[in-house]
């Protein structure tokens, strides 16, 4: 089974991150601003650099996992019945 990675900077030059599947939060350990899936984790965070309430996120942290949407469906339902709300950047949905 998978793991969280660590929380990594995601304000460095170059994201650490694995180019597989896999679901993703944004923002801080205890205040998570987007939560996300790929079918590329790195480039997806990449992209967020250029998005207008992502690309401030302070950190990052990602699992590897092949069932990514059904994943994050669940974090956000997670978060969701936790905080009474999705994250900042997920007000979208």
């Amino acid at each position: 089974m998978s793991e969280w990675s660590v929380w990594k900077k995601f304000s460095s030059e170059t994201i650490s991150a694995p180019s597989s599947a896999g679901v993703y939060q944004l923002g801080a350990p205890d205040n998570i601003d987007y939560i996300g899936e790929s079918v590329n984790i790195q480039r997806r965070l990449n992209e967020h650099r250029r998005e207008d309430c992502t690309k401030h996120a302070e950190e990052f942290c990602y699992l590897e996992t092949p069932n990514h949407e059904s994943r994050e469906k669940t974090l956000l339902n997670e978060y969701k019945s936790k905080h009474g709300r999705f994250p900042k950047c997920n007000d979208r949905l």
